[in-house]
């Protein structure tokens, strides 16, 4: 293995900060909470933006810490920021699909450089979407290849959309793990069953 190759589990944590990151960026660009909340931090060599809400940063480390196991077990298929409308239908869902293969980990120059241009791509991808009007809320919502989740999720009825707007954002090869990102956007009004940790804060 390469000196600067990471192991599966190296590259799964940096998946994993990435995500987090993600969560607090899309609240960040599609102005879901003031801006003066958030701080101008870097992440993976990238300018983004942290909330400093102690409640929030909570809510989202708890998030993901449950998420870990799922990931790490290769269960987790996709993870979704779902923002709703004031009437509580999705307005659009920002998608983080995953995918792990017995393969070469990539080394951690080429991770951190494909990871920091998602946020790029989350940058220009927001000031092309329809601004949200009035009041929102949002939630995480994880699927996974097994239909059945422990007690930190709950089945999250109203989120599937019918006939969805795809705007693919960006994708990466990195051997044991493939990711790509995509919004849907609300055409219609919605339906059916995912899985949900809560409705965010």
């Amino acid at each position: 293995m390469n000196k600067e190759e990471l192991t599966r589990d190296e590259m799964l944590a940096s998946i994993c900060q990435f995500l987090e990151a993600s969560i607090h960026q899309v609240l960040y660009l599609r102005h879901i909470y003031p801006r003066e909340m958030f701080d101008r931090v870097k992440a993976f060599n990238i300018a983004v933006y942290q909330c400093r809400s102690p409640e929030l940063q909570q809510y989202i480390g708890e998030f993901m810490e449950s998420l870990h196991p799922w990931i790490y077990q290769g269960i987790a298929e996709r993870v979704a920021i779902q923002i709703n409308r004031e009437d509580g239908t999705p307005h659009e869902r920002f998608i983080f699909e995953i995918k792990q293969y017995e393969d070469e980990c990539a080394t951690i120059e080429k991770l951190h450089q494909s990871l920091g241009s998602f946020f790029v791509k989350l940058s220009v991808c927001s000031n092309q979407l329809i601004p949200i009007e009035g009041e929102t809320s949002w939630e995480i919502l994880l699927y996974t290849k097994q239909g059945n989740a422990d007690d930190v999720w709950i089945d999250a009825p109203n989120v599937t959309m019918e006939e969805p707007s795809i705007v693919p954002l960006r994708s990466y090869n990195g051997g044991a793990v493939k990711m790509q990102l995509y919004v849907e956007k609300n055409t219609s009004s919605a339906g059916n069953m995912s899985m949900d940790i809560s409705s965010g804060l």
